[in-house]
């Protein structure tokens, strides 16, 4: 059997499934992707998302090429009746699917597991994938004190690192939740009612309508700063992605059309949404 070459980490979230290939000597990067993966919608999206992978990276069920470890957040989902059942199943899926490669599973402060101890580890796996990223940033930079700042499509973490370790003593959602470690505030499915309720418009201000008319994919798209691969998620009518389609969802939020205001009106608009989310 060929010796190992390459590790492969992967995060499943509740939209994305996300991978990034590392050569085992030196631990370089040598690949990294994203896939829509709407769990709320069933277990097949991620099945369909990892055979996706599959066609990038084919070394990936080969156990003499590789070795895989994985993080969630996906355990989140509402396919799942709670998070333990949600560990349990993206676990096991995972480690289907990437057979005969052996898995190992982030559970915090523990350590790593193998799949068959993801449900007795369940409350340090799930989420847990922010404290890796906090964890190796720590590590990697011993000396330094600072913060890590992680801004996704749906959530954004601070996390303060120092001393090659984490600072925090939060670990769940609940506990960051309540410090304001996680903010739930992203650049692609933000629901923009939560940036309300008042924002400047047509030389005043105006309330935000409380409907899912738009989401921060349709601020970021129009000041240019979304790029299409990582706008994956669909819109929030279904409707095309392209600039009048954009500006049509942004003016609903205040009870408007796009033909009501200019193009550079519009940009205005979108500019001061992207304020208040920051």
């Amino acid at each position: 059997m060929p010796a190992e070459r390459q590790i492969i980490g992967w995060d499943v979230g509740g939209a994305h499934l996300k991978g990034c290939v590392l050569s085992v000597a030196g631990g370089a990067v040598v690949d990294a992707a994203q896939w829509s993966c709407p769990l709320w919608l069933g277990l097949d999206r991620l099945e369909q998302a990892f055979e996706a992978a599959f066609e990038r990276w084919p070394q990936m069920r080969d156990a003499g090429a590789c070795r895989h470890a994985l993080t969630m957040s996906g355990e989140m989902a509402d396919l799942f009746d709670d998070r333990e059942e949600g560990v349990a199943r993206i676990t096991a899926l995972a480690a289907q699917r990437l057979a005969p490669a052996p898995l190992h599973v982030f559970a915090g402060d523990v350590g790593w597991r193998r799949p068959d101890d993801a449900r007795a580890s369940w409350r340090d796996i799930a989420s847990a994938n922010w404290l890796a990223t906090a964890l190796h940033t720590a590590m990697a930079r011993p000396r330094l004190r600072g913060f890590v700042i992680d801004i996704g499509s749906t959530t954004t973490d601070l996390i303060a690192f120092g001393g090659g370790d984490v600072l925090t003593r939060a670990r769940s959602d609940a506990e960051r939740l309540a410090s304001g470690e996680l903010c739930y505030l992203g650049v692609v499915r933000t629901p923009l009612l939560a940036l309300g309720p008042r924002l400047a418009w047509g030389g005043g201000e105006s309330n935000l309508m409380n409907e899912l008319f738009a989401t921060t994919a349709d601020v970021l798209r129009t000041t240019g700063e979304l790029t299409a691969p990582h706008d994956q998620q669909p819109s929030a009518d279904g409707a095309p992605k392209d600039a009048a389609s954009t500006r049509r969802r942004l003016a609903r939020m205040v009870g408007a059309d796009a033909r009501d205001a200019d193009d550079a009106h519009w940009l205005g608009f979108a500019q001061a949404l992207r304020a208040r989310l920051v």
